[in-house]
């Protein structure tokens, strides 16, 4: 499997020497370095073009491409990315209470500053093994009843119950 050695290589160059938009060696000069076919080496480049990592343009050359960014349509919680991976998930709640928003926390919640905010502070664990340390900001207003009876176990899953959609801050 000469292209294997091809594909490594070019692969090596891109994550060492070339940026995206650059230009890779023709099939000719790699065919020439490594001693073999340009058959061979069509085959390299075309697994890094399927890959997404190369794009040819036809009479120019094949280029580097910018990495493919995996965007998910919604954010998933831990206890669910747990599951997908054959682990049982577990939450070590460590404090769950009603503060006033610092001003910091106001600014990311997009409420004023001193308005009360629920804080919950978890350990999430994956077959019992702590992988994570959670704080979590939810303005008292958005979810009244959060904390009405306990810390629930599931976040997402009384957001989800509330109509609310998480996000990233």
């Amino acid at each position: 499997m000469k292209y294997v050695t091809v594909r490594d290589y070019l692969v090596e160059l891109i994550d060492t020497r070339l940026s995206v938009g650059d230009v890779v060696p023709s099939e000719r000069e790699l065919a020439e370095r490594f001693g073999i076919s340009r058959m061979t080496v069509r085959q390299a480049v075309d697994s890094l073009v399927s890959s997404g990592m190369l794009e040819r343009r036809r009479g120019s050359g094949t280029y580097v491409r910018a990495p493919k960014v995996d965007v998910q349509s919604r954010i998933s919680s831990f206890s669910e990315e747990m599951r997908q991976r054959g682990m049982i998930p577990g939450t070590r709640v460590l404090r769950g209470e009603e503060l006033s928003a610092t001003p910091d926390v106001a600014v990311w919640l997009g409420i004023e500053s001193g308005e009360p905010v629920y804080y919950v502070y978890r350990v999430r664990l994956a077959d019992g093994v702590p992988m994570a340390v959670e704080k979590t900001w939810i303005a008292v207003r958005v979810m009244p009843d959060l904390l009405t009876h306990g810390v629930p176990t599931s976040i997402y899953g009384a957001m989800a119950a509330a109509g609310l959609v998480p996000t990233w801050g």
